[in-house]
């Protein structure tokens, strides 16, 4: 390889070099910057009043459906409409006439009490107990 040919290789490998250094000078700039942009001071400057903001509170399906009309459409009545509903004559749809279903050894009795819901089954230690059904999921009068 000539003489002039060696110089002008060195000479672009120089500037590849210098291309190359610069590339990433600037992507770990660019980068401190996003980092640094994403992290935003949590005191308000000095001599500031930050506005006291209401607590938080469950307005309601009304209140919500005014903006989101669309959304409380296709809401209204879904399982997530009828989930948790208060357990009534007409939400739930067990037959809770003295029932009885075994499953895995334990027989549960599903029956009625003072008006309210009520099943019979295993609890945590095995042993029996009643647990009034004062909810219930997926069908209902809404």
């Amino acid at each position: 390889m000539s003489r002039g040919r060696r110089e002008r290789r060195k000479a672009a490998e120089s500037v590849a070099l210098g291309v190359a250094a610069a590339v990433v000078l600037l992507a770990l700039g660019a980068g401190a910057w996003w980092w640094q942009s994403g992290r935003q001071s949590k005191a308000p400057p000095a001599g500031a009043t930050q506005a006291a903001l209401p607590a938080a509170s469950f307005v309601g399906r009304q209140v919500c459906g005014q903006c989101h009309e669309q959304a409380e459409r296709r809401w209204r009545g879904s399982h997530h409409d009828l989930a948790m509903q208060p357990a009534t004559e007409a939400s739930v749809a067990g037959d809770f006439k003295n029932t009885r279903f075994t499953y895995a050894g334990v027989t549960s009795s599903f029956f009625r009490r003072d008006g309210k819901f009520v099943v019979q089954t295993d609890g945590p230690d095995g042993k029996l107990y009643d647990y009034d059904i004062t909810c219930q999921t997926g069908r209902g009068t809404s």
